[in-house]
């Protein structure tokens, strides 16, 4: 059944910031407190890393990268599935080849697009990028941003996921210096509207070395043609040769916030590609995985996750 499509308004209206970090990523009970970070924190570490990187191959196909930099080893009923730029095999065990390792995102600048009222997607960057732009088209989630930022008691406590990152970089012990860093590397937080040309508009901002998006695009694009049109818009915002880095749900209808109802876009691998080599992205690396735990469908009703990275051609 085809579900109705939520507006901007009804975001403006019902979307509760501290409803949705309570919903799902709250230490004990998350709805995406295990499964997504653990996918979207590993592939951003990895992303962003310096460290060099090597397979680990598990029974039943089923495959994970990790960093040298850390010991802690994949839960072993996570299945990933990775795929190079081409996929030219067309198996759904691909793995991307040496020269589409990740590693090597870094730059003056990482504009981050449609965060929500979380932060723990720039963990990584914070080590790579001078600047960080963060951003939101809803003023409560950047209410919620601003909190954090400025240590305000009543802000969502991200220690838990904090030291994670910091186990992924092998120092667990300086999981307060990273929340410093992350709060010293945010210049501003400010106002976005993926569905206009200049997403920023009236500001104009100057092309960033990489524009990140997590669990966004699919709130406010209804279709494909829409997600593609977002994606060609922001080209202007990042510099030649510079990174697209995506990660979202897969296959989702709704998700829920508290008590109110809102829908997803729904996304395949792929659509997906198809849409970024439309809009003229040279796709990197895609990883796609299955989502394992499902006892909380009745909140959102996603299927999987998905990364990829992509580049502005030079």
């Amino acid at each position: 059944m085809e579900t109705p499509f939520t507006s901007q308004q009804t975001y403006v209206n019902e979307f509760t910031a501290s409803d949705y970090v309570k919903t799902y990523y709250v230490a004990e009970g998350g709805v995406v407190n295990e499964e997504w970070t653990d996918f979207a924190l590993r592939t951003l570490h990895e992303t962003f890393t310096k460290g060099k990187t090597y397979q680990l191959e598990f029974i039943t196909n089923i495959k994970y990268e990790v960093s040298q930099e850390s010991n802690r080893r994949p839960n072993a009923c996570t299945t990933f599935l990775w795929c190079g730029p081409s996929d030219s095999d067309g198996g759904p065990h691909s793995i991307c080849s040496p020269q589409h390792g990740p590693g090597g995102v870094k730059g003056e600048t990482l504009l981050d697009f449609g965060a929500g009222p979380t932060i723990y997607h720039l963990l990584s960057a914070s080590e790579v990028f001078d600047k960080i732009i963060t951003s939101d088209y809803l003023e409560q989630n950047c209410a919620e941003l601003k909190k954090w930022l400025n240590k305000d008691p009543s802000a969502f406590d991200w220690t838990p996921i904090i030291k994670f990152v910091c186990e992924l970089e092998g120092n667990r012990e300086n999981y307060e210096k990273k929340a410093e860093k992350l709060r010293s590397k945010v210049k501003e937080v400010l106002r976005c509207d993926a569905l206009k040309k200049n997403p920023f508009d009236p500001i104009v901002l100057q092309p960033a070395d990489c524009l990140l998006t997590c669990l966004c695009l699919e709130a406010p694009c209804e279709d494909i043609k829409s997600f593609c049109t977002v994606l060609k818009n922001f080209k202007d915002l990042i510099k030649p040769g510079g990174h697209l880095v995506i990660l979202s749900v897969l296959d989702a209808t709704f998700y829920y916030v508290g008590d109110k109802y809102f829908s997803s876009m729904t996304t395949r691998k792929e659509e997906l590609e198809q849409a970024l080599k439309e809009a003229g992205y040279e796709i990197e690396k895609a990883v796609y995985t299955s989502r394992k735990d499902r006892s909380r469908m009745d909140i959102a009703d996603y299927q999987g996750f998905y990364y990829i990275h992509a580049r502005k051609p030079k």
